[in-house]
């Protein structure tokens, strides 16, 4: 499961990479209007993320989390949602600082497709 550290200062370590695909599961899904939220550890309903997006190319999207969308330690779901379409989500942990410190080894997220329920 992909990891990102508690309240990460560093913008770039804070981007995560989806892939969006049509219903067969085979054309990427491009111009997408995105609605992203979050659910964090201990909670019991999505809000939306203080982040922001933006579409790359072929159906790849990056979210960028903010520090707030990782104030909370423990397992955290993005749920990605596309009007008319089913919704998409993507877990991942919420981490301690590496190290015990600002600037330890720091964790890289990589996702994979993100397709269907809870991927």
């Amino acid at each position: 499961m992909p990891q990102l550290q508690y309240n990460e200062s560093v913008e770039n370590l804070r981007r995560v990479k989806i892939q969006l695909f049509e219903a067969d599961g085979e054309t990427p899904q491009t111009g997408a209007d995105l609605s992203i939220q979050i659910l964090k550890a201990g909670k019991t309903s999505y809000k939306p993320i203080q982040g922001s997006w933006v579409e790359n190319e072929s159906g790849t999207y990056e979210i960028l989390l903010s520090r707030e969308d990782l104030d909370t330690l423990g397992q955290a779901v993005l749920k990605v949602s596309v009007v008319g379409e089913s919704d998409r989500f993507m877990r991942f942990d919420v981490i301690p600082v590496l190290g015990g410190r600002v600037g330890g080894p720091r964790v890289v997220v990589t996702a994979g497709p993100v397709v269907g329920p809870l991927a």
